[in-house]
């Protein structure tokens, strides 16, 4: 059988490259595979640890999942540990990528959340509009 995406075999062809694996996430993602997509993006970043990319999505599947989980039953806890590492994930890219506006804003959303409101809103000033913006309207219960 032929694999019909070429993404695949060039994951698999090139061992070292994580842009590759960096569009399956995204596939992965748009499909609702929210888990297929973080084993992709954890491997992107342990195959490229330079790559701001690979970082800034890995945070921002962190990002998603906390929101995915905040909505389920005692999803708290899960939510603020995916918080903690997409956090993590934002902050690395930013140090590998200083000028990446979407790490900047990501990572404001994330701290807001934490509760780090101050330096939230500092960095959402310094991220300017974009699409982290949509995450203004998750609010999660103090």
């Amino acid at each position: 059988m032929r694999d019909v995406c070429p993404n695949r075999k060039a994951a698999s062809s090139y061992p070292r490259s994580a842009v590759a694996l960096l569009y399956l996430a995204r596939m992965s993602m748009d499909a609702g595979d929210l888990e297929k997509a973080g084993e992709h993006l954890k491997t992107a970043v342990a195959r490229d640890p330079e790559s701001a990319i690979a970082h800034r999505e890995l945070g921002v599947y962190y990002l998603t999942r906390a929101q995915r989980s905040h909505r389920l039953p005692a999803g708290e806890i899960e939510s603020n540990a995916d918080l903690v590492e997409a956090d993590r994930y934002l902050a690395l890219s930013m140090s590998l990528d200083s000028r990446d506006r979407s790490s900047t804003g990501y990572r404001a959303c994330a701290l807001a959340e934490l509760g780090a409101t101050a330096e939230a809103e500092r960095l959402r000033a310094a991220a300017g509009p974009g699409a982290w913006q949509s995450c203004d309207g998750f609010s999660r219960p103090k």
